[in-house]
């Protein structure tokens, strides 16, 4: 057999191995993310260059799938596409290393940004709840608001997570940091979240915006925040 044969071969069962090892872990957390059965060959090879420890691999990864789904070629049921993005998405974030599953040279916030970005153009309920995830395990904030905009294009109902995940984020991180470019991310979902039925009626957000018109924070985002508070007591009075 010609030598480059046997390095084609070679590098085949490499990937083989390299895509079993890290499917034996996503099977030993228990997480019904665990794709059964083998995975085509070209997302084989995706898989394998997204779990590599390098920054340009996973962009290059995601770059692909985000071309793909812009253009619409991703399905929102496709598992075996998802799989991978959650896989970049809670990568080092506490998800993952609470289980001793990911070394701190695995936190690449850019990776998780642009997963959160291509999930955002899939859409779908399994987008939903892989940013969901997101948004309570990582703590960089450019990553919860890539996440924050991602939900706010994806959800198209709301129901009782994304209701805690928007009240932690409100309450334990931007009352408490402050964070600029997190705050305005936040405000401009949950304005958009708003209109997605049944509209947000929980007095603990009412009442963190309340907080958060006292805050540091530039008048356009007050100015904003003003126009959900308004949103909110309209929901609770039943107009719309």
């Amino acid at each position: 057999m010609p030598r480059f044969a046997l390095s084609f071969a070679a590098g085949i069962i490499l990937i083989h191995i390299t895509v079993f090892s890290l499917y034996a872990q996503e099977a030993a957390s228990g997480e019904d993310w665990f794709v059964p059965g083998t995975l085509p060959v070209q997302d084989q090879l995706l898989y394998a260059q997204a779990a590599l420890p390098e920054l340009q691999s996973k962009l290059s990864v995601l770059d692909t799938l985000g071309g793909r789904a812009r253009s619409g070629g991703i399905s929102p049921a496709d598992r075996n596409i998802l799989f991978i993005l959650r896989h970049i998405a809670l990568e080092s974030t506490k998800a993952r290393s609470t289980a001793g599953k990911t070394p701190a040279n695995r936190d690449f916030p850019e990776a998780r940004r642009a997963s959160c970005e291509v999930l955002g153009y899939i859409g779908g309920e399994r987008s939903v709840q892989i940013l969901l995830d997101v948004l309570r395990f990582d703590d960089e904030p450019m990553v919860l608001s890539d996440a924050l905009s991602a939900l706010a294009k994806t959800a198209f109902f709301i129901d009782s997570d994304i209701i805690e995940v928007l009240t932690r984020i409100l309450e334990k991180k931007i009352l408490v940091s402050h964070d600029a470019h997190l705050t305005y991310a936040f405000i401009f979902a949950l304005d958009r979240l708003c209109a997605a039925p049944p509209g947000i009626r929980d007095e603990r957000i009412f009442l963190g915006l309340l907080k958060f018109l006292d805050g540091p924070f530039p008048l356009i985002i007050k100015n904003r925040a003003k126009l959900i508070v308004e949103k909110l007591k309209n929901f609770e009075r039943g107009e719309e």
